[in-house]
C-alpha cells in the first residue's frame, strides 16, 4: 500500500489539522481514520482515504509539501 505524509499536524484529538503557521489546513478530509486517538497528530493519506498517525510512525513515504 503507498502513503504520503502531509505537512500538518494537531495538538490533541479534538483540535483542527492545521499547518506549521497554525493555520486550518486548506484540504480538510471528511473523515481521518484513527482521529480518536489523542497521541495521533499527523496526517498521511493512502489509497483508502486519510489516517492520523503519530511521531514516532516510521515507514518509508512520501511526504507532502503544504498547499
Amino acid at each position: 500500500m503507498g502513503f504520503a505524509y502531509i505537512q500538518g499536524t494537531r495538538t490533541g484529538k479534538d483540535a483542527p489539522w492545521t499547518d506549521d503557521s497554525g493555520n486550518p489546513l486548506p484540504y480538510q478530509p471528511a473523515s481521518v481514520l484513527y482521529s480518536e486517538v489523542p497521541d495521533r497528530t499527523k496526517l498521511m493519506i493512502f489509497s483508502g482515504g486519510f489516517s492520523a498517525t503519530t511521531v514516532t510512525e516510521k515507514e518509508r513515504a512520501f511526504v507532502l509539501c503544504e498547499i
